[in-house]
């Protein structure tokens, strides 16, 4: 999805409903589990989840563009060039 350019925004992930997590166009658990390990191989995941739990954001959007320094739209190539770059 990255390389044909279909693959969501980040936050349309984080914005998503529990019902729309399952029912998405895209394959959003596998999303969400990249994004669990980018933030994990930055040694961020913790300090994310810390924030997470403590915002009053519960999209995690405000908590995310926190701990990475950079707003969410500045993030997603970033994040999908690191994606890019893992074996398959």
């Amino acid at each position: 999805m990255i390389k044909k350019k279909t693959l969501p925004p980040l936050k349309d992930l984080l914005t998503t409903s529990r019902d729309g997590f399952y029912d998405a166009s895209f394959d959003a658990y596998a999303y969400a589990r990249f994004l669990c390990q980018y933030l994990q191989d930055k040694g961020k995941l913790r300090e994310f989840y810390k924030a997470f739990v403590a915002d009053k954001d519960h999209s995690g959007v405000a908590s995310l563009e926190k701990i990475l320094g950079q707003s969410l739209d500045d993030f997603q190539p970033v994040f999908n060039k690191w994606a890019l770059s893992l074996r398959r």
